[in-house]
């Protein structure tokens, strides 16, 4: 466990069940408490964010490509070597597709460190009201308070969601993409591998609406943590 880790859960301690007036912690306790926990997570989704951006433009190469396996199988039968390669082009993009997606989630470091900051901001809260009580002046800490306890209302499971989404969809497009390129060059049977094409192609462009409305919900939860981070630095 990190030392962050540790001082939060320390002060979270402090303030546990039913604790007394005086047992919450100070307000500089508290607000580097709530800076420990809480800065840095808009980074992490920034991250998330790029991440699913990259795998847009990885799966709109598999989309091209089956649409362009598809275009050969029509327009350019004898030309079996391009056939070949086009085709497998779509399926590596979409098996790239997929790592990626399996990866682009909110790992438990991440989801635990929210949890950390919406328990440092209700400590943080606690405290300023007996700050308050004690003549001391809360208005920058309430406004930090204010920022960072919209964290209380989001939701992170449509962001692992779409990623699964998106890798299920990359695993379906590999799969036929490769079935595609397998069935031109062995079996050579135009009507099997165009159809395999086809069905390669959707997936790319399933995968490509997965990604788009996971990079929506990374923004919506990343807005929140760019905003208390703009607030506490």
């Amino acid at each position: 466990m990190s030392w962050s880790k540790i001082f939060v859960a320390g002060v979270v301690c402090m303030v546990g069940f039913g604790a007394r007036a005086d047992e919450v912690p100070d307000l500089e306790t508290a607000l580097r408490a709530t800076y420990t926990a809480c800065v840095g997570i808009d980074e992490e989704l920034a991250g998330l964010k790029k991440m699913a951006g990259i795998n847009t433009a990885v799966d709109a190469v598999g989309a091209a490509a089956g649409a362009g396996a598809v275009s050969t199988d029509i327009l350019a039968r004898d030309k079996t070597g391009w056939r070949i390669g086009v085709k497998a082009t779509g399926a590596a993009a979409n098996a790239a597709g997929a790592v990626i997606a399996g990866k682009n989630k909110v790992d438990e470091d991440l989801e635990t460190q929210i949890e950390d900051c919406k328990w440092s901001v209700k400590i943080l809260q606690d405290s300023i009201i007996q700050a308050k009580m004690n003549g001391e002046d809360v208005s920058e800490a309430k406004s930090i308070a204010d920022a960072c306890t919209e964290f209380n209302y989001i939701d992170i499971s449509p962001i692992n969601k779409r990623a699964k989404g998106a890798m299920i969809a990359n695993t379906v497009g590999a799969a036929t993409g490769a079935g595609a390129a397998v069935t031109a060059a062995v079996i050579d049977d135009d009507t099997v591998s165009g159809s395999l094409s086809v069905a390669q192609t959707a997936a790319s462009a399933t995968a490509i609406v997965f990604n788009a409305t996971q990079i929506s919900a990374i923004k919506k939860v990343a807005a929140i943590a760019e905003k208390c981070t703009e607030v506490l630095k």
